[in-house]
């Protein structure tokens, strides 16, 4: 049963909620991370799951709506964003090509679907105890070892 592993990582996100207002700058400023000019000083991925969407709003005539903005540059070596939409679960992944292949993260892509199927049906043991298939991704840290864009 992973819920004690859930109800763990539950607190911690409310823990990180409560300083949410925190400006980033500060953190950065206050932890006074070693700083280099191909990445960000305290983390290269980054997750964002978009608790809500915006409705649609008509005041005066006008009607003020959501828009999908097309992100040209990655700010981070990966971004996954994800949100629940009309009962259905979107994401969207947001990487660097100095980094990432279009195959690498059509790969991740699968492999998270892959996890995330697994996650449902095994909900009976630990997280960390859900089978994945290790031989494809002992590889593909060999390749991200590397250090060549994989």
């Amino acid at each position: 049963d992973w819920s004690s592993d859930v109800c763990s990582s539950d607190l911690v996100t409310i823990a990180a909620q409560a300083h949410q207002e925190v400006p980033f700058e500060l953190v950065v400023e206050t932890l006074q991370p070693e700083r280099r000019t191909n990445y960000t000083p305290l983390f290269q991925v980054w997750f964002v799951w978009h608790q809500r969407v915006m409705p649609v709003i008509e005041q005066h005539g006008l009607r003020f709506s959501p828009v999908e903005i097309e992100i040209e540059a990655a700010q981070f070596d990966l971004t996954l964003t994800m949100s629940e939409v009309e009962g259905k679960i979107r994401a969207g992944f947001i990487y660097s090509t100095e980094l990432f292949k279009e195959v690498t993260i059509k790969q991740m892509i699968g492999h998270y679907t892959q996890l995330l199927e697994k996650v449902i049906t095994h909900t009976q043991c630990g997280i960390l105890d859900i089978p994945l298939d290790h031989e494809e991704h002992a590889l593909e840290s060999q390749m991200l070892a590397s250090g060549a864009p994989v």
